[in-house]
């Protein structure tokens, strides 16, 4: 139970619980728990994508609108995991230029395997995902998904 997580974690004399009442505590170990999950998601998304960028399709694949859509979709979802496991909300923009570096890159490693090719119009979708979600951060503040989620 959570109680007894509560009182491992004060006998290990954790830092981050230390001094706090018994809400206090249960909040953070909530939201610690929150976050490792984001973070896992966060990996696991961009191991993914690391898999699907980097595979060899064997043939050129015409662009198709579906395409679009998933890398923007797909990068929207990176983005959104990113922001909601480390510092929440802030530092957004830091946040948006790691991720569309980590786009370039992916794109300029296509160039050199067999079957894909550098697409300008994958990295405008990805950046589309990315600018989708920094747009939506005021709808989300609005209906306080942040602090549903128990984040800041």
């Amino acid at each position: 139970s959570l109680d007894v997580l509560v009182g491992y974690y004060r006998k290990l004399g954790c830092a981050w619980t230390f001094g706090l009442n018994r809400y206090q505590t249960n909040v953070n170990i909530r939201t610690l728990h929150l976050k490792i999950y984001f973070q896992f998601a966060f990996i696991t998304l961009i191991v993914l994508s690391l898999f699907f960028s980097l595979s060899s399709s064997g043939q050129a694949v015409p662009v198709q609108w579906n395409d679009k859509l998933i890398h923007c979709i797909s990068y929207f979802l990176l983005i959104m995991m990113l922001d909601f496991s480390w510092n929440p909300s802030q530092q957004l923009l830091i946040k948006s230029v790691f991720i569309m570096i980590y786009s370039g890159l992916i794109e300029y490693a296509q160039g050199f395997i067999p079957g894909r090719d550098t697409s300008l119009a994958d990295i405008v979708a990805n950046g589309a995902g990315v600018m989708l979600f920094i747009a939506s951060v005021p709808f989300l503040r609005r209906i306080n998904a942040y602090k549903i989620l128990k984040l800041l």
